[in-house]
């Protein structure tokens, strides 16, 4: 029925049983892979069925509505409708949680390369087809699957040690290919696999770690190596932007990263440099990341009046919030007076000389437009 309502379908035959007749099947193989992931003992009354069967139903969905809507949108030039696109996302998770419960052994790797070959098909037609024939939604759902695909592929098939490496080449391909030709589309790819980079590595825990909590010390090469990717991105995007931007969101996020990992560094660097000389404890550590927040705010306020970068002034301010609520969080919970004063004192410059440099800027083009 899935079949024959798909081929009414390409035949510009509006049926409209057809999303009833989808539900349905997604509702059965739904079941189907419930029942049969369950223990033995719990479906004494079903028949037993064949692997092989089991696994061959997910993946023939798969097939038919993915199919259907390749068919359509590539050969017929058709837009691709709402319910193609949820029904061909509906019928990719039912298969991958198939595979993945009927074949944990080599049914991971076997899915992960299928998943990293057909995101590189969905790209090549993005770029090579949808930006010719400018079907604007049949372009955005392509490329939004095809890093669906990338990312589902790169983690299933790839090495936990090879993971970040391989996202982060990704990454900043990405950033380099969607900044010098004006893709907007391939900036935000660049950042979705930058942040599951990130998530890989363990770049997020350790900024967390760093800035409260316990101190997790030295970072290692993965994080290092994904810090200093996400300094290039934004490197990047700042190069190659365009004078009008559609959005800001790609340079904020990138920049975001870029300065939590940089100032996650720098607590790392201070606390290694003062425990040459004393023991750290609790205070010293809220002190220090006291210091290095109040420097990334000065930081990012003096880079933001000095160049156009709009999304380091917000950094800024954003940085200021974060350390008050730190200072109420941290610093006056340990209870050290000294340590404490010091903190309040470094905030209260920060806080003084973070709007003075944006009024220079202010300023400064105020007299220039003048």
């Amino acid at each position: 029925m899935a079949i024959a309502g798909e081929i009414a379908a390409a035949g510009h035959r509006t049926l409209r049983v057809r999303p009833l007749v989808a539900r349905a099947a997604d509702l059965a193989i739904f079941a189907l892979i419930w029942i049969y992931s369950s223990p033995a003992g719990s479906r004494a009354d079903y028949p037993a069925v064949g692997t092989a069967l089991l696994l061959a139903f997910g993946p023939a969905l798969l097939l038919i509505y993915a199919t259907s809507a390749s068919f359509q949108t590539i050969l017929l030039r058709r837009r691709i409708s709402f319910f193609e696109t949820a029904q061909v996302f509906v019928a990719a998770l039912l298969s991958l949680w198939s595979v993945l419960v009927f074949w944990p052994g080599y049914g991971r790797l076997v899915l992960g390369v299928f998943c990293l070959f057909a995101s590189a098909a969905g790209y090549a037609v993005t770029f090579a087809w949808f930006s010719r024939v400018h079907v604007e939604r049949n372009y955005h759902v392509y490329a939004t699957g095809s890093l669906a695909l990338l990312l589902a592929g790169s983690f299933l098939c790839l090495p936990p040690g090879w993971l970040p490496l391989c996202l982060d080449i990704a990454a900043v391909t990405s950033i380099l290919i969607g900044t010098s030709r004006a893709r907007l589309t391939l900036q935000f790819h660049a950042l979705a696999l930058l942040a599951a980079s990130a998530f890989a590595s363990g770049l997020f825990v350790y900024i967390f770690r760093a800035m409260a909590g316990t101190f997790p010390g030295a970072p290692g090469p993965i994080v290092t190596l994904v810090g200093a990717c996400a300094i290039v991105c934004y490197g990047a995007v700042v190069r190659f932007r365009a004078a009008r931007s559609p959005t800001q969101a790609p340079q904020l996020l990138f920049a975001a990263l870029a300065v939590g990992s940089t100032t996650a560094l720098l607590v790392w660097i201070l606390a290694w440099l003062t425990a040459v000389g004393i023991a750290l404890e609790a205070e010293h550590f809220a002190l220090i990341r006291t210091l290095a927040a109040c420097t990334a705010a000065l930081a990012a306020a003096w880079c933001g009046s000095r160049w156009p970068h709009r999304e380091l002034v917000w950094l800024a301010w954003a940085a200021l919030g974060l350390i008050a609520l730190k200072l109420l969080l941290e610093d006056l919970r340990h209870g050290h007076l000294g340590f404490t004063a010091a903190s309040i004192f470094l905030y209260a410059v920060t806080l003084l000389l973070v709007p003075r440099l944006l009024h220079i800027k202010n300023n400064a083009a105020s007299h220039n437009s003048g």
